[in-house]
């Protein structure tokens, strides 16, 4: 019962501002899920990112400086903003449930608690970005998604980045 996962490219819409967050601390969430696939045989090295994307109308350096001030979306003591890897050796997709409720909670708080005006829409994700130790990740990434460990089909959605 071997259905191959298709992934669709992400594509974000050009008004949306995207952020990836980085943890400064060990992630053990990517670590327990690298050793489940290892444990598998597949010799790959994963890194977690959390990814926002922010859709805003207005002034959108200001939107985004209140959002960044009231670290409702990632704590700067812990996390920092960064960029998705991009590299032949890796293969980064987006996570994204489909009823998020963390998210919805978010933009709630920046709304109401925070008074940012101008925040239309916030959408949350987790980049997952795996690469092989040796071989090409290519040849496996179909077989990696297809243990479910990544994302569940049913209740997520998932896009290929690179």
């Amino acid at each position: 019962n071997h259905k191959k996962i298709k992934l669709k490219n992400y594509k974000a819409d050009e008004s949306c501002t995207q952020w990836v967050v980085n943890m400064i601390i060990t992630d053990n969430e990517a670590s327990s899920v690298q050793n489940s696939l290892n444990k598998l045989g597949y010799d790959i090295v994963l890194t977690r990112q959390t990814h926002w994307e922010i859709t805003t109308e207005g002034e959108k350096d200001n939107i985004l400086n209140k959002i960044q001030a009231s670290g409702e979306l990632y704590n700067s003591n812990k996390e920092y903003l960064d960029n998705i890897k991009r590299n032949d050796k890796t293969i980064s997709i987006l996570v994204r449930q489909k009823e998020d409720m963390h998210e919805r909670l978010k933009q709630e708080s920046l709304t109401d608690r925070f008074q940012v005006q101008g925040l239309v829409k916030l959408k949350r994700g987790v980049v997952w970005n795996l690469s092989s130790k040796r071989g090409n990740i290519e040849t496996i990434i179909n077989e990696v998604l297809e243990t479910n460990i990544l994302f569940n089909q049913i209740s997520h959605e998932c896009y290929r980045i690179n």
